[in-house]
């Protein structure tokens, strides 16, 4: 699980993605995901969508590439109980197919690699954008915060992602759940209010 609500953007469960289809090996990656995957995952585009994500994610648990844990959260909470009408399996099986279209078409048909984020915000919606340049393409996961009374684990790990902003009281809360304590100026003790702080991202 990611920093969210606290901080809006992040790595999060996406990570392994970035893993999966960055460098070196994102043009195998492509075609494993487009097509008859060499663990048996489906092809991304066939089926319903909730099924193929649903026997793609059991194949990468099976394969040791997902934890238990992060099997079960993807599969439970994402395509079950945190946004169940905003048609999120599809949105994402569509959306990935696309980008993952996109990157393996780019650069003159050698490919290039993904990035992914994950945006938190106030809004009911769920969206996939993707953004092509000429080092990347760039992956935008636009989803409403977890469910209210979601017991989010401790944050652990931190991301190669930083957020610069007006520190605020629930900043506390955020080193609170694991994550090192924000910079001011070399400083790590809470800062008056309104300080401009610094804070890497962290997730669980």
């Amino acid at each position: 699980m990611a920093s969210m609500p606290i901080y809006h953007v992040s790595k999060g469960p996406f990570q392994i993605l970035d893993d999966q289809f960055g460098p070196p090996n994102f043009a195998q990656a492509y075609d494993d995901t487009l097509n008859q995957a060499p663990d048996g995952s489906p092809p991304l585009g066939s089926g319903t969508a909730a099924t193929t994500l649903m026997a793609r994610t059991q194949a990468k648990e099976g394969g040791g590439q997902l934890t238990p844990a992060q099997a079960n959260h993807f599969l439970n909470h994402w395509l079950g109980t945190w946004w169940p009408n905003l048609s999120v399996a599809d949105t994402l099986r569509r959306g990935m197919v696309e980008a993952i279209t996109c990157a393996k078409n780019a650069n003159n048909g050698q490919g290039l690699p993904m990035e992914f984020f994950w945006v938190c915000v106030q809004d009911n919606i769920f969206q996939l954008y993707f953004s092509l340049s000429e080092q990347q393409v760039t992956v935008i996961l636009l989803t409403p915060p977890p469910p209210p009374g979601y017991n989010r684990p401790a944050l652990a790990d931190p991301e190669n992602l930083w957020v610069v902003k007006r520190y605020d009281n629930f900043d506390d809360n955020y080193v609170g759940l694991g994550a090192n304590p924000y910079s001011i100026l070399g400083s790590t003790t809470s800062p008056p209010f309104g300080t401009i702080i610094k804070q890497q991202i962290w997730h669980a």
